[in-house]
């Protein structure tokens, strides 16, 4: 462990020790604040990545998970007191930790704020969001991709209450793309891309480093029964755990949702982060699944090979050599979005 590491922990205990010192009231249960949830880490069940370490790092992270409540005002109050902040080296502070808050209106979200403390080591921040209508305003409010939270709390002048109105989930499993890292904001990357622009909710479970195709984790993904699924797994597994399991995490969830749109997408970086001939052999894998897919007579298999183009023209969709910049999270939410309305269209 560096120096530098150890230095961040010790700034951020020492921050946790102040916050419980002057805001104390927060932790009260709410005698001035009313608390959202008790938990914001994403829930995995019964799986227990004891080989995978990586998943049980990233897990604390909420990673776009969006929370969503209904209010009459022009204002409400929010309170954030993290547990956890990281520092990454395409990300600035407020790119992995900062909230994303909308106002969202018959499916149309208008952005109101992107909140995060302005001391890159702060784990807390206070802040008041105004809204132009005194009506029932329904807020949503994206979470970010490498914090961790310990409580969210606000306040409103009058009642505020959890939205009940139903929403279609669409599942994303994945690397660190899906995660959101090299994003400039939680809302820009791909994923909360895809929630703003279909009025969904999100399950995420793209984990830094950890996308390796475990069959007990397919099996648990399946079980959630979201109505579209889309994978973005290639990036963190060798070619030979790819061959092994790309295909029977293909199969897992359609066994268990044989109707359900899966879109798959192939790594933009191809050529780029892996050289030709690698880039090539993996490509061969995902096509072997999808392959799989169209013979079985699956028509609501997708492939988004979005390491087709050039690899001019994807360098500049890329914060570094594998990472999508906001253009390039742009790109993927396009590719995702025009899927989904298609089969949406052809549905009603």
């Amino acid at each position: 462990m560096n120096i530098r590491v150890i230095l961040n922990r010790v700034i951020q205990n020492l921050e946790k020790i102040k916050i419980r010192l002057l805001y104390f009231d927060i932790y009260d249960n709410g005698k001035k604040y009313l608390a959202l949830e008790n938990s914001y880490e994403r829930e995995l069940g019964d799986y227990t990545p004891n080989a995978n370490k990586k998943i049980s790092k990233n897990k604390q992270y909420p990673a776009g998970k969006i929370l969503r409540f209904i209010f009459e005002g022009n204002y409400f109050d929010i309170a954030v007191i993290y547990s956890k902040r990281c520092f990454i080296k395409n990300m600035s502070p407020k790119a992995t930790s900062a909230l994303s808050i909308f106002r969202v209106d018959k499916g149309k979200y208008e952005k109101l704020a992107e909140i995060a403390p302005k001391n890159p080591h702060g784990l807390f921040i206070q802040k008041r969001v105004p809204i132009d209508s005194a009506d029932p305003n329904e807020i949503a409010i994206f979470l970010p991709s490498f914090a961790k939270i310990d409580r969210i709390s606000l306040v409103a002048p009058k009642e505020i209450k959890k939205v009940s109105i139903h929403r279609k989930n669409i599942l994303f499993y994945g690397s660190s793309i899906t995660q959101g890292c090299a994003a400039s904001a939680t809302s820009s990357s791909y994923v909360s891309k895809i929630a703003i622009a279909m009025d969904l909710n999100v399950l995420n479970f793209g984990f830094s480093e950890g996308a390796r195709g475990e069959r007990e984790l397919a099996e648990f993904l399946a079980l959630k029964h979201a109505d579209y699924y889309v994978i973005e797994y290639d990036h963190n597994s060798d070619e030979k755990e790819l061959t092994e399991r790309h295909l029977e995490f293909y199969k897992t969830i359609r066994k268990e949702n044989p109707e359900t749109p899966i879109i798959i997408i192939s790594r933009l970086s191809y050529g780029i982060s892996v050289s030709e001939s690698e880039a090539r052999r993996r490509e061969e894998i995902i096509k072997r699944t999808i392959g799989y897919g169209r013979e079985m007579g699956d028509k609501a298999l997708f492939h988004i090979n979005a390491g087709s183009s050039s690899i001019d023209e994807r360098r500049k969709l890329l914060a570094d050599d594998r990472h999508p910049n906001d253009d390039g999270m742009d790109y993927l939410a396009r590719q995702v979005i025009s899927i989904l309305r298609g089969w949406n269209d052809k549905d009603n």
